[in-house]
């Protein structure tokens, strides 16, 4: 069969039966699946933090938006490298 799409993950085209299928094998589903949550822990964190005020209003906030971007960084060169 032929490839319909490209893996999320390491971007090699890959071919499903599945029509919501992201990734090409479990390894790079687990791959995402591990990221993301690493991620959400970070922000969890950060969010407990700041609502039992153990920092003031704004550092746990400007944490979280430079976590944001320093994700959305990773994410592009993900995609830039899956692209080539």
């Amino acid at each position: 069969m032929k490839p319909d799409r490209n893996c999320a993950e390491c971007g090699k085209p890959f071919y499903s039966t599945q029509p919501t299928a992201k990734h090409c094998s479990r390894e790079c589903g687990l791959i995402n699946r591990d990221r993301r949550k690493t991620r959400g822990v970070v922000l969890y964190d950060l969010f407990i933090e700041h609502m039992q005020g153990a920092t003031d209003d704004l550092s746990a906030w400007d944490t979280m938006v430079e976590a944001y971007d320093r994700w959305m960084k990773e994410d592009a060169e993900r995609a830039k490298r899956n692209s080539d």
